[in-house]
């Protein structure tokens, strides 16, 4: 029941799912540029709660960063994700700015 409670949680808990892809934005050495929350959608047992994400880096860094999340105990799948090619400078050497919606799931107690 504890694996699932940390998988599907029963509660949004937007502030540690904030703390959490900072984390791992900082450790895939990512700049997170932009976090939106968006109106979660009621399904039958769950709820999704999408969140548009901003984050730029260099291509390997970028696709570390969605492994990463992959890898999290909580449920947690990226999608509509658009990847643009930058420039990099002396000041900024991302390569690679990425606009996503990952989508949180948490469990309608009934």
């Amino acid at each position: 029941l504890e694996f699932v409670i940390t998988r599907l949680p029963s509660k949004q808990e937007m502030p540690q799912l904030l703390e959490t892809i900072t984390k791992l934005a900082l450790k895939s050495n990512i700049e997170l540029t932009s976090f939106r929350p968006q109106p979660s959608v009621s399904k039958e047992v769950y709820e999704e709660v999408p969140v548009n994400l901003n984050i730029k880096g260099t291509y390997h860094s970028v696709g570390f960063f969605l492994a990463q999340i992959g890898n999290l105990e909580r449920i947690i799948t990226p999608s509509n994700v658009r990847m643009d090619v930058l420039i990099p400078s002396t000041k900024d050497p991302s390569t690679t700015r990425a606009d996503m919606v990952i989508t949180a799931f948490v469990y309608k107690e009934h």
